[in-house]
């Protein structure tokens, strides 16, 4: 699933769905509207965690979201971004053996 670009084909996807919903949104008549624009929020967030924008992942308006992930994801983005050469240090011994 990773292979190739990545981060072209998350896009791809969160345009697609972002699409879709707005779609449905017209189809009905906006009867939704709030909760569509919330769930393209939370789409575009997990695009954001898929291809590691940590910058935007813990910006204060996602904090909603970012308390959705489970504590081993939050535990892992914190890691990464706190300190970054010892997460690649512990990557690339991981992947070594």
């Amino acid at each position: 699933m990773k292979q190739g670009n990545y981060e072209k084909k998350q896009q791809d996807y969160a345009a697609a769905m972002t699409e879709m919903y707005r779609g449905f949104d017209a189809f009905s008549g906006g009867r939704f509207h709030n909760t569509v624009e919330h769930a393209i929020k939370r789409l575009i967030f997990l695009t954001q965690v898929n291809t590691k924008h940590f910058d935007t992942v813990l910006n204060k308006e996602n904090r909603e979201f970012y308390r959705e992930l489970n504590a081993r994801t939050r535990f892992f983005i914190r890691f990464e971004t706190s300190a970054p050469k010892l997460y690649a240090w512990l990557q690339q011994q991981f992947h070594r053996g």
